[in-house]
């Protein structure tokens, strides 16, 4: 089998040639968009995915494909959530496609920092193995979601992981697995059962007399007394915070642009409570070890 037609003009040579794709046009219509397995961007964007979905034109009998609409979408967007999933050292977020290749697993590079073609692993490979953890993989690859709790083995860095070594930590926890709406995808939340929550309130009231200091002295000076300490700008008796990436709405924009006094005095306002309008944190259930007293 096969298709010729006869070209009569140069000007439409690549019209022409376009309907070679429709030769191969499936007889059944693709209505949901096909979401291809993440590769290396050669004009430097990253790691990116293609979401795409084909456009068809006329009805009926003369209903035919026109072409096909995409768009790339950076890898470190669209995880950066289970990136910087944090509930201790313990806990942990990660995401497979359909076949069980893992996309973002904290055993592996962080998707911003992947800088040459990513070599992707089978999440068995990744998690110690066991006959309840086969049953989640299933699930995940087909789709389902479910809630397990399993006892489990997790590497802990002893420090540093390359000179260090890391020890091995018998853990019970809790699984939780769900498929990302419209995607081959599959989201995992793994929740170690000894790390306990804390709730802030929405608007914290801090005790009178208090003050919210931001570590970054350097650009916003504090209303306190300071010295220096191993050469950085330091207060005495008093507790100075960071706020880990978590924290953030957008924790890529905030590792990726530097702060600046004016950015600096918003967090301050927000936590001493002169503003409620809140620009950059998410408002959640946070665990305290989003605030990183220094």
């Amino acid at each position: 089998a096969g298709k010729s037609d006869i070209v009569s003009s140069d000007q439409d040579i690549r019209l022409q040639m376009g309907s070679y794709y429709a030769f191969f046009e499936p007889d059944i219509e693709v209505i949901e968009p096909v979401v291809t397995v993440p590769y290396y961007d050669a004009f430097g964007l990253g790691v990116v995915t293609t979401v795409a979905i084909p456009v068809y034109v006329g009805s009926g009998s003369t209903r035919r494909l026109a072409g096909v609409v995409g768009v790339d979408v950076t890898l470190a967007d669209l995880v950066e959530d289970v990136t910087y999933f944090r509930r201790g050292e313990l806990s942990y977020a990660f995401v497979i496609d359909k076949t069980g290749v893992t996309l973002m697993h904290p055993l592996m590079p962080a998707p911003s920092d992947v800088t040459s073609i990513p070599q992707y692993i089978d999440i068995d490979s990744l998690e110690s193995s066991n006959g309840s953890k086969a049953a989640i993989w299933s699930s995940m690859k087909n789709g389902g979601s479910g809630t397990l709790v399993v006892d489990t083995e997790w590497p802990v860095s002893r420090g540093n992981s390359l000179t260090e070594g890391v020890r091995i930590s018998n853990v019970r926890a809790t699984y939780r697995w769900k498929p990302i709406d419209r995607t081959d995808f599959s989201v995992g939340l793994v929740i170690a059962e000894q790390y306990n929550f804390e709730k802030l309130p929405r608007h914290l009231t801090p005790p009178r007399g208090s003050d919210f200091l931001y570590h970054r002295f350097d650009l916003v000076p504090p209303t306190v007394t300071t010295c220096n300490q191993f050469g950085r700008l330091a207060v005495s008796n008093k507790v100075s915070v960071k706020i880990a990436p978590e924290g953030f709405k957008n924790p890529f924009e905030y590792l990726d642009l530097p702060e600046n006094a004016t950015r600096v005095r918003q967090y301050v306002d927000y936590f001493n409570g002169r503003t409620n309008t809140n620009l950059y944190f998410k408002v959640r259930m946070l665990p305290m070890s989003d605030l990183l007293l220094m």
